[in-house]
């Protein structure tokens, strides 16, 4: 029950967007007078008061001025405008979100989402610290081992909204209803620990910062947990936290002492994030900026006798010298043959002469990443037999990208994407036509083994998303999807040898509107000669790189 009624978010979709639009432009204008007033007495400290409506969201946000465990704009204004608990994202966005949860889970329910814990490197080392999407996308709480409990109680009325919008709908300076609260667990404020790691947010800072109705240190979940579910027998319970061993522990403890069970709440939190709003397509949007300037850096540096680790070097630098946190994932960059394994991520040969350079990389700005591939020659220009396929693969992703609307499925552009990589192999020479029609050998095992992988996948806060009945899946308004057809040939007797080792693929990020789509990464060179006049600019530039 609770899953469908996620699912109908997308109702009247106009009404949520200038909803949200009209929240985040009047946070900008207010953010922007209040940034002016700043800029005029650098030298001043100045506190700047939220707008009234801050003072009652929720829990009731308060301005923060202590030093937090994560970026606020107090500590960080080149970072984020007053009234934004993460870069982009407002307190009453944050606001919005849970709200759209909360009045889509029916009465008597209680749900639990947790973040990601510390991952250790190596020893007592961490790996730098990426919070979990969901949580993130609910709280903008970036410590570790947080969680947050959401309760839905029973109050002998029917006060469940119908869709998803009526939340958004709703005056968002009204409290929540009495029925309806979000706990925050964070951990307490602990001299020892930040002498080591860094400033600690702490508990009362973490209730006015986040806006929780209530917020607990985390060592005591378990026995809030204990009491909720004892204080609401019949309650169903929803959780998202096996990605987390310690609150994975204690539902098992208490599934033993109780015997009750918990049903995932995976299904519901991906119904709801699947539609993107305003300012997250924002946020995706700059990423994909930074994405675009960091392929033409590699397209500038790529030559022969570099090693593939120099180009992801560069491809780093530039990503975070525009302001992204980090790349979105181990990137694939990919010389020649190499690009025949899709997840090779080694990136340890050497780029020769005469070979392609595939790419799959993507900046990610404060949670919000990007996912393009490119493929371009590591020498000035194209072999004639790289152009074939290479042009054959940019057809085929125009040809998807024209397909791609709203109530077009999913299935049915992994069919077009089959039918038109075997007409191209026919064309080519890679498929013979005595075995039969374009489709006929659209499913043919060699078809599959050249082209192996989907047209594409959902995307958003994480690179790979998986909104509920994705096999089916019906593209809307305010979905982001990837499109990303690709050409691998093996050195098979059958094929021609001068194809060989050829791997190409183009991949690019879109956001679905109202009647069909933005191409976010249309500004990363994909067309041939620009690529090529890219390539020559890069080597004729003579200056020797110290890496390579």
């Amino acid at each position: 029950k609770a899953t469908v009624s996620v699912l109908n978010w997308p109702r009247a979709e106009v009404g949520v967007v200038a909803v949200m639009h009209g929240v985040a432009c009047r946070a900008r204008r207010w953010c922007s007078g209040a940034a002016a007033a700043a800029a005029a007495a650098p030298h001043t400290k100045t506190s700047i008061a939220p707008p009234a409506a801050y003072g009652v969201l929720e829990g009731g946000y308060a301005p923060v001025e202590d030093v937090l465990g994560q970026p606020t704009p107090h500590t960080h204004p080149h970072l984020l405008l007053p009234g934004e608990v993460t870069p982009g994202i407002s307190q009453e966005e944050y606001a919005l979100r849970r709200r759209v949860l909360l009045r889509n889970l029916p009465q008597g329910t209680i749900c639990v989402v947790t973040g990601y814990p510390t991952r250790i490197m190596t020893h007592d080392i961490p790996y730098p610290f990426r919070q979990e999407s969901n949580f993130l996308f609910l709280t903008g709480c970036q410590e570790p081992d947080a969680a947050a409990i959401f309760v839905i109680r029973k109050t002998g009325a029917d006060a469940e909204a119908e869709d998803g919008l009526s939340a958004a709908r709703q005056d968002a300076t009204q409290p929540p209803p009495r029925d309806r609260e979000w706990m925050l667990f964070v951990g307490e404020k602990d001299s020892r620990t930040e002498l080591w790691e860094g400033i600690q947010t702490g508990v009362p800072n973490a209730r006015r910062y986040f806006g929780a109705d209530v917020c607990h240190p985390r060592g005591r979940f378990e026995s809030v947990l204990s009491d909720l579910l004892a204080e609401n027998p019949s309650a169903k319970v929803y959780a998202h936290c096996a990605h987390n061993p310690t609150y994975s522990k204690v539902f098992a403890d208490l599934a033993g002492k109780t015997g009750r069970t918990w049903g995932d709440a995976t299904p519901i939190l991906s119904g709801l994030r699947a539609f993107k709003n305003v300012p997250q397509i924002d946020m995706h949007m700059k990423s994909a900026g930074i994405t675009s300037e960091m392929f033409r850096a590699a397209m500038r540096t790529t030559r022969p006798g570099l090693s593939e680790a120099a180009v992801y070097a560069v491809m780093e630098f530039e990503a975070r010298m525009r302001g992204a946190n980090w790349l979105a994932y181990p990137p694939v960059v990919a010389g020649g043959a190499s690009g025949l394994s899709l997840h090779y991520v080694k990136n340890d040969q050497i780029l020769r002469d005469g070979d392609l350079l595939l790419i799959d990389a993507g900046a990610e700005l404060h949670g919000h990443p990007t996912d393009v591939t490119r493929t371009w020659p590591v020498g000035k220009t194209f072999t004639e037999p790289q152009r074939k396929v290479y042009e054959a693969v940019l057809s085929i992703q125009r040809q998807l990208l024209d397909a791609v609307r709203p109530g077009v499925c999913v299935s049915k552009l992994q069919q077009l994407n089959r039918l038109l990589t075997a007409e191209a192999l026919l064309a080519l020479g890679i498929l013979d036509p005595r075995d039969g029609s374009a489709e006929a050998q659209a499913t043919a095992a060699k078809t599959i083994k050249i082209f192996p992988h989907a047209f594409g996948h959902f995307m958003g806060m994480d690179i790979h998303e998986s909104p509920p009945g994705n096999a089916g899946q019906t593209l809307r308004a305010r979905m982001m999807h990837t499109i990303e057809p690709g050409i691998y040939i093996p050195p098979d007797p059958t094929i021609p040898e001068e194809y060989h080792g050829i791997c190409v693929r183009i991949e690019d990020n879109v956001v679905l509107t109202d009647d069909g789509h933005t191409n976010l990464t249309a500004s990363a060179p994909k067309d041939v000669a620009e690529i090529e006049a890219i390539r020559a600019e890069g080597l004729a530039n003579e200056r020797r790189l110290s890496f390579a």
